[in-house]
């Protein structure tokens, strides 16, 4: 977790560690400090870390030797005051001392910066044993990418199966409720509920139909100093959700100037085009400081129609299927095949020149098919607003105490496919044809024509407030704290749709209601022979005033109090313990109404849902081996021990331990290694979600139709997820190769008592699928009384829907609540190659990242059978790989990437079918001077998918020609941003 006070500025420029003991040769133009470090981290691959208003107002002479890193970092920062610290082998912080600074503003003595806290660990200066990748402001102006969300999205360890509004609205994602289309990270394909994502290492309300995930929108880009992505299982350090890992937003906490970003994009084909503003102003003083950023996003939506394999449904011309549906407008009439219990196309309605409506003899034998897609979106409109402030001070010079506040809206418009049916129109309707013979017809049809998609309109604002402190007590103990407020409420209209009951009456199938307005007799029947200009406007507002209002409410509340230092002196060095408390109150609540039916809208049951949780924690690091016992083969060994035990007001108690090592044989080499437990509690939602029952009919194992009650909704009962992951990393900087380091990580994921619906999710096969045989209940009523009373207490209980189904006629009760049932095994190879050399004046830096999936293996329920997912439709592809290349020539630099997405199968559609790999190439040149106009004004030009790829195809059912989870259909975009800085 990143301390809460602590403000730093991150430079990562390919993380390669120069050899402290080898001379390189290092050629820094006479500029400012801040330039001189970014030079340094350039050429000896550190990290460095810093205030930018440390360096702000200082300069740097110049140097030109073959030095070590350290003494060259001596000379960079002689005569400064400023100090060096090493938290670990290959990060350097560089911080003010209590000597006064050249530039301070008074006689005051500046007060030391504390050790930064990273991602994984509670402990300063502490190094996780995990794997944990840093982004910071740079990498996103590198990879020509708008926001940092993108960026996560971006990464190898990511997978877009959640968290992606594209997977959202072409159905591709089926495991979130992701109502608002936020864009949320999901390490692993572990699911976005299952990634803990925190900014500033502070929980955040949660997004989605279950409030069970972050939307990364929320924050100003310029708000965010840099991302930490842990891709180790971590509850015993956060808690909940840190299953796949942790992606902590670190925010800015100081700024002395003020900054304006203007970010403007078009495709070369219909991509949607964007528009990024923002400004950041913050003032700095001896002991405090002040912050405050806005940004400001546009982005249009992109159609279905605006890709060839999207646009018709027919899939024939990509190698495919006909995807089309007998739903059409003009109508098809059906026939009822008796053989299947399904209906057949029959006869096809034709649309005739000049609207002129069909008679019965224009009406042939076949059938028509239509795009059920017709006037979707891909993705969606978007307009955002975000704020961030923050305030801090020094009260004493041990005592800081800091507030920061954001808050964001963002509304989103899409169109979705229009509403269809099946319906029946006989005599009763003056419009009604006779086809052969028929008194009336069954007709399959879609509303395309008569009043368009549907349109969905929605809205998302977030809020948080915190408040924090930290005590510095003596020189090496300190205690820190927070208290913060966080809320997100969103809601969604989806309008232009069909109300059944009108369309029933406008057809003459029942007579005018008298509680409406509308009167078939006077304002017409609604006749399905036409293709949308057949119907008077007072008919289609009538059918088409459906509609469906979802409201959801999420908060959370959170105090945490910390205190961390060495505690005893080993022969390796000082133990260093973090032991806390935190108290956290969460809610969830969602509402709304639909109008689908009836005469008045029908409200949708309120699931208010509370939960406290208490919680404690501890975490040691323990250096065995360090400087002073150091020996051949051994030159450092640090373990690493932690634990927290929370107590959830719900479900119960669950401790999470987790140990870890570090061991360096020698200089330039690390093995490291952890094992710990993780868990995710259940979304409120799904333990308090209203019981339902309805009732249906269900196919038995000889095809007879059998009347069952099905059961659906929330289940007390169900308890936390629960996952073991282990992770061995090793990582190489070798001495012999300045600015080269190599690191490979295994990892392996075995996620157990998952929560799901299995039920429901093979409702049709329920009672066939031996899988489900615990989910259903084979009943008699007629004979069993004690059967007759189960389904009667059913039938009559809160929440049932059963209709005028007698009790003694259903045969079988199926229940569909949520349930832990499910099991996933994930386990891979994540790979990062960095290479930085300087070559004569210029600087180069190249990167290759890779995740290597070996297994994918999902489990359904505890009778079914484990089954490998991974390389198919709708799951992650067993190899990502991300390149990047650099080149900087004084103030111009020049950016390369690669991004791929290897092959897979379709296993859905056409099984073994190869799906081809996804591949595409990403530029951005930019320019950054130390002097002269450019030196605040700074603009760079970015081209995303060079290549113009298309996603390969997918012949999915959908009819949507491509899988959304490992690609995408934003074609060719070219971007130009300009950053002023003042």
């Amino acid at each position: 977790m990143t301390a809460g006070f602590l403000s730093v500025g991150l430079l990562l420029v390919a993380t390669a560690g120069t050899a402290q003991g080898n001379a390189v040769q290092f050629d820094i133009r006479a500029g400012s400090l801040d330039g001189a470090l970014r030079a340094y981290a350039k050429i000896t691959g550190r990290q460095i870390l810093y205030r930018a208003e440390t360096v702000r107002a200082l300069r740097f002479s110049g140097l030109n030797a073959r030095l070590t890193a350290d003494v060259a970092l001596e000379h960079i920062l002689a005569g400064s005051g400023l100090l060096i610290d090493h938290p670990s082998a290959n990060v350097v912080v560089v911080r003010e001392g209590i000597a006064k600074s050249p530039t301070a503003s008074s006689g005051e003595p500046t007060i030391p910066i504390a050790e930064i806290v990273v991602t994984g660990t509670n402990i300063r200066g502490g190094v996780p044993t995990g794997p944990v990748r840093t982004l910071d402001r740079r990498d996103l102006e590198r990879s020509g990418l708008g926001t940092v969300g993108e960026l996560i999205a971006a990464q190898t360890a990511n997978f877009g199966g959640t968290g992606n509004p594209v997977a959202s609205l072409t159905g591709a994602d089926q495991s979130t409720l992701n109502y608002s289309l936020a864009p949320a990270a999901n390490l692993r394909g572990l699911g976005s509920d299952a990634t803990l994502t925190l900014f500033d290492g502070r929980r955040v309300a949660g997004s989605g139909g279950r409030g069970d995930f972050v939307d990364l929108s929320s924050i100003p880009s310029l708000a965010i100093d840099r991302v930490e992505i842990l891709t180790d299982g971590a509850s015993a350090i956060y808690g909940s959700d840190a299953v796949a890992g942790v992606v902590n937003l670190v925010l800015r906490h100081r700024l002395n100037g003020v900054e304006f970003t203007s970010r403007g994009s078009v495709g070369t084909r219909g991509e949607p085009a964007t528009f990024l503003g923002g400004a950041a102003g913050g003032k700095t003083w001896n002991g405090g400081s002040v912050l405050l950023a806005y940004e400001y996003e546009h982005r249009d939506r992109l159609s279905s129609a605006d890709r060839a394999y999207t646009a018709t449904g027919d899939l024939r011309p990509f190698g495919g299927s006909d995807r089309r549906r007998y739903y059409t407008s003009p109508g098809t009439i059906l026939s009822l095949d008796r053989a299947t219990s399904s209906y057949v196309a029959a006869y096809a309605i034709p649309e005739l020149a000049g609207g002129r409506q069909p008679t019965a003899g224009d009406i042939q034998p076949g059938g028509n098919l239509g795009n059920l897609n017709a006037g979707a979106d891909l993705s969606p409109k978007i307009e955002r607003h975000a704020v961030y402030a923050r305030v801090e001070q020094d009260l004493t010079g041990n005592f800081k105490i800091f507030a920061d506040n954001r808050y964001a809206h963002r509304t989103f418009d899409y169109g979705s496919p229009a509403s269809f049916t099946i319906f029946q129109v006989g005599t009763a309707n003056p419009n009604f044809l006779r086809v052969a013979g028929m008194t009336s017809s069954v007709i399959a049809y879609d509303f395309i024509n008569d009043f368009g998609p549907a349109d969905v309109r929605g809205n998302v604002s977030a809020l948080s407030a915190t408040g924090g402190f930290e005590w510095r007590i003596g020189p090496a103990w300190t205690v820190d704290g927070y208290g913060s407020y966080a809320r997100e409420r969103s809601g969604d209209v989806s309008s232009n749709q069909l109300n059944s009951t009108s369309l029933n009456e406008a057809l003459g199938n029942t007579a005018d209601n008298v509680a409406t307005s509308y009167s078939a007799a006077s304002d017409g029947y609604f006749t399905p022979y036409g293709s949308g200009a057949s119907n008077s406007q007072a008919v289609l507002n009538f059918i088409g005033a459906g509609y469906a209002i979802a409201t959801r409410r999420s908060s959370v509340t959170d105090s945490l109090v910390r205190a961390q230092g060495p505690l005893l002196r080993l022969a390796g060095g000082n133990v260093r313990v973090a032991v806390g408390a935190s108290f956290r109150h969460e809610s969830f609540e969602r509402a709304g109404e639909s109008f689908y039916s009836g005469v008045l809208p029908v409200a949708t049951i309120v699931t208010p849902g509370t939960r406290d949780i208490k919680a404690v924690f501890a975490e040691l690091q323990v250096p065995i081996v360090g400087r002073e016992n150091a020996a051949a083969g051994l030159r450092s060994l640090d373990l690493s021990l932690a634990a927290r035990h929370e107590d959830y007001s719900d479900f119960g108690r669950t401790t999470n331990p987790k140990i870890g090592f570090a061991y360096r044989p020698a200089n330039g080499i690390t093995l490291r290694g952890s094992w710990g437990t993780s868990f995710r509690a259940p979304a409120l939602s799904e333990v308090n979600d209203p019981r339902r029952v309805v009732a249906t009919a269900l196919t038995n194992s000889v095809r007879a139709s059998v009347p069952t009650l099905f059961i659906t909704g929330g289940n007390p009962d169900v308890g936390p997820e629960r996952a073991r992951t282990w992770s061995g990393g090793l990582v190489i900087e070798p001495d012999q190769i300045p600015g080269l380091r190599w690191e490979a990580n295994l990892f392996s994921t075995k996620f157990r008592d998952r929560i799901a619906q299995p039920a429901l999710e093979d409702l049709t096969r329920a009672l066939t699928n031996p899988d489900l045989a615990s989910y259903v209940t084979i009943v008699n009523p007629r004979i069993n009384a004690a059967d007759l009373a189960t389904v009667t207490a059913l039938l009559t209980s809160p929440g049932a829907s059963a209709g005028t189904t007698p009790a003694t006629s259903f045969g079988a009760i199926v229940d569909g609540r949520f349930v832990n049932t499910a099991s996933l095994n994930v386990s891979g190879l994540d790979w990062d190659l960095r290479l930085t050399r300087p070559v004569g004046a210029d600087q180069v830096s190249a990167s290759i990242s890779a995740t290597w999936l070996f297994e994918y293996r999902r489990r359904l329920t505890p009778l079914a059978a484990s089954v490998d997912r991974l390389d198919t439709v709708g799951n992650p592809a067993n190899l990502r790989l991300r390149a990047l290349a650099t080149w900087s020539h004084r103030a111009l630099s020049a950016t390369l990437i690669g991004n791929y997405v290897d092959g897979y199968k379709d296993d859905v559609s056409v099984p073994n079918r190869h799906i081809d790999p996804f591949a595409t190439i990403d530029a951005t040149i930019a320019l950054a001077a130390e002097k002269g106009l450019f030196a605040k004004l700074r603009p760079s030009l970015s081209v995303t998918n060079i290549l113009d790829a298309d996603p390969p195809f997918v012949n999915r059912t959908s009819g949507f020609g491509f899988d959304a989870t490992n690609a995408s259909p934003f074609g060719r975009t070219v971007a130009l941003a300009i950053r002023y800085v003042m």
